[in-house]
């Protein structure tokens, strides 16, 4: 069970299922009894559509710990516990999670009951979870595991941005460890975080990785869910003109897996895509499927990063009136609750949905929040700003906001907002160039994440082992990058790197 257990990390799933198979001839403790039932549960893919399966895990979780194995009891609650964040789950079966997980009989600080809890639950420990992991030290975890389950707590608490730095050490320590199965997990949940935190270039390549990953150790949930991911950090750059072809095929295999929920983030791509382009009834059509309890692609927390943008295409639309029932709810889960990205977002909507006479002092309000782990948001808010001022004939106090999202949004690589942030600063009298082409636009996400590393220092090989890939793959790449970049030379991989911010 042991070297099944450490196979099944590795990516080895046929040969951890022929060590499963051989347990079977043994006189098994109720301890491995209990580990092996678990493991059935994890291959057979059951977790993600079975009926009664939290009553199933927490009852190995409890066979685990009554046979002194409470570090397995713990992990053994993961999977159920994604389960619960990803699909329509009663609050009592939530609930209930939480405490088998707080019955363990671990610390309540441990990274694990973080995750458990984090993932169950996360309007109800939220709070809880943000005190704990704000005393924790990413320096002092030594363990990629726990910094992963770490990462994963504070993200699904609403904090992406410290999800995002222990997920980033988690990931390269799992890479050295060669720790399949864990690492594609860690790749998705720090492509979904960076997606918040604006590091869209590092989600994309994150979620090509993952989705790659996933197909060899056999997590087709957390493959098609990389995909849409990828999708969503690319139409946040507003760099690709079609973004339905890319999602055809991770959404046909969603919906015949009845995936519901899990399609969430397509609808989140379309959304952002048409937010970007200033198509507001377009953008308005494919977010409100998420904030709509009667939609199969509701989400109850995805909707807390994706608030803005509903209230932007809302606005733009005029169909504000017809969120008041929402943000009222939101409100409250975000006083009961606290999750930063949400505080944050409705931060950013209020001055959208105020009259004219009252937005001025929100938008000030808005900025004054420490935006500096959300640089995207503090963007959109100057840019929102700068437009109300601009139409209400006050240019010249318009362009200090403008040129902040100008400079920001190219930072960040958001072209569509670039160009329409830029054409309002032209409306104002100023004279403004157009974004400095940003060559690394041409790269897919692996040639990114390939020209990166060897922008790094790293040599073929180096990549190759880091990625799991031949180093004559990793040559052919690069083959194709040089040309892309307009460089002749590996050496002049890092100025192609360097930020590149348009006048």
């Amino acid at each position: 069970m042991a070297a099944a257990e450490i196979a099944y990390e590795l990516g080895l799933v046929e040969s951890a299922r022929r060590l499963v198979d051989e347990t079977t001839s043994f006189d098994l403790s109720a301890r491995d009894k209990a580990r092996l039932d678990w493991f059935g549960q994890i291959t057979s893919g059951s977790v993600w559509f079975e009926s009664g399966a939290a009553r199933t895990f927490v009852t190995i979780a409890e066979q685990l710990r009554d046979g002194g194995d409470a570090d397995m009891a713990l992990r053994s609650l993961v999977p159920i516990a994604h389960r619960c964040w990803w699909t329509r789950t009663k609050t009592r079966t939530r609930e209930y999670l939480v405490e088998a997980a707080l019955a363990m009989g671990m610390a309540d600080d441990d990274p694990r009951v973080l995750a458990v809890i984090g993932l169950a639950h996360p309007e109800e420990t939220g709070p809880t979870i943000l005190k704990r992991v704000s005393r924790m030290r990413l320096h002092e975890m030594t363990d990629p595991i726990a910094a992963m389950y770490v990462g994963i707590a504070a993200e699904k608490a609403g904090d992406f941005a410290t999800g995002v730095r222990f997920l980033g050490s988690a990931i390269d320590g799992l890479r050295e460890q060669v720790r399949l199965v864990p690492l594609t997990q860690a790749l998705v949940h720090y492509a979904w975080a960076a997606t918040q935190t604006g590091e869209w270039p590092a989600a994309a390549a994150a979620a090509h990785e993952a989705a790659s990953l996933a197909r060899d150790t056999r997590q087709p949930q957390y493959g098609l869910t990389a995909e849409l991911v990828g999708v969503l950090a690319t139409a946040l750059r507003g760099t690709e003109a079609d973004i339905e072809s890319s999602l055809a095929e991770p959404e046909r295999a969603l919906l015949a897996m009845k995936g519901g929920p899990l399609l969430a983030t397509a609808h989140l791509a379309r959304g952002a895509a048409a937010i970007g382009d200033g198509r507001h009834d377009d953008a308005y059509h494919h977010l409100w499927p998420v904030f709509d309890e009667t939609d199969s692609a509701f989400h109850r927390f995805m909707r807390w990063p994706a608030l803005l943008d509903l209230v932007e295409a809302a606005a733009g639309s005029g169909q504000a009136g017809r969120l008041t029932d929402l943000i009222v709810e939101l409100e409250a889960v975000s006083m009961h609750s606290g999750p930063p990205i949400l505080r944050l977002n409705l931060a950013c909507a209020r001055p959208l949905l105020a009259a004219e006479d009252q937005a001025e002092p929100l938008f000030i309000a808005a900025l004054a929040q420490d935006l500096s782990g959300y640089p995207f948001l503090r963007a959109r808010t100057s840019f929102s700003l700068g437009r109300w001022l601009r139409r209400r004939r006050r240019s010249a106090e318009s362009r200090s906001p403008l040129r902040e999202s100008v400079s920001v949004f190219d930072a960040l690589g958001a072209a569509a907002w670039s160009r329409r942030a830029r054409q309002e600063l032209r409306a104002t009298g100023e004279k403004v160039g157009r974004r400095a082409p940003d060559l690394r636009d041409r790269l897919t996400a692996q040639e990114l994440q390939i020209a990166q590393l060897a922008a790094d220092g790293l040599s073929n090989r180096q990549i190759a082992e880091r990625l799991f890939l031949s180093p004559r793959t990793i040559g052919g790449h690069l083959y194709r990058i040089f040309p892309k970049l307009e460089i002749t030379a590996r050496a002049q991989l890092r100025d192609a790197f360097a930020d590149r911010v348009g006048d």
